[in-house]
């Protein structure tokens, strides 16, 4: 009796392994990979960071540093493939995935306008006002402070004013050193004109 059960066990479990391989293989035979990259539908610029997931499951990937994608083992037949990223309004695609083939499959997402709540400004300078205008378009300005905003500083000259900035430091009580570079490799313009130095080792 032991005997006969054990051999029943054995046919059993004989039957099981043979069950888990049948099944394994065959989702391996049905599985196939999806292939591609996301961009901006506008500049078609590359998206990094932007998650492309097989809808249903939890089958999916990151794009990365170029907006190429790879989705290994993903079922084959008609499937809805979702594809969202930050700023970006997500979008939905329905694909055949070939079975056991690679499907090639680019998408592009349309940025989304963020909305914020009121921003009220009161009680500024028209002279600031402008000045942070005019940081704001620039590509080479950082910082700038108007004339007007100078005058409100309790400093005693404008040396010291700009010191407030950051980055922005004084060498010598009078000498503006920016980021840690000398004082001498500065250049001053007033109303797009150099200003020569009253030192003839600084600029």
């Amino acid at each position: 009796m032991k005997s006969f059960c054990h051999q029943v066990s054995s046919k059993f479990l004989f039957a099981g392994l043979l069950s888990c391989l049948f099944l394994q293989s065959a989702f391996a035979a049905s599985s196939a990979t999806i292939k591609g990259k996301v961009y901006d539908s506008e500049s078609k610029d590359p998206l990094p960071g932007a998650t492309v997931i097989i809808k249903g499951t939890s089958i999916g990937a990151a794009t990365g540093l170029n907006g190429d994608f790879e989705i290994a083992s993903a079922p084959s037949g008609m499937h809805t493939i979702i594809i969202s990223y930050i700023g970006y309004a997500s979008d939905t695609e329905s694909v055949n995935i070939p079975e056991s083939q690679t499907l090639l499959k680019d998408f592009y997402l349309v940025a989304m306008a963020v909305q914020a709540k009121n921003v009220i400004v009161t009680a500024q300078a028209q002279g600031q006002m402008q000045a942070i205008n005019t940081q704001l378009t620039s590509n080479t300005i950082i910082n700038v402070v108007s004339s007007e905003k100078i005058h409100e500083l309790p400093d005693d000259n404008a040396a010291t004013a700009l010191s407030r900035l950051p980055g922005v430091s004084l060498m010598n009580g009078d000498q503006v050193v920016i980021r840690g570079v000398q004082a001498k490799l500065n250049q001053i313009l007033i109303n797009g004109i150099e200003l020569p130095s009253t030192d003839m080792n600084t600029r």
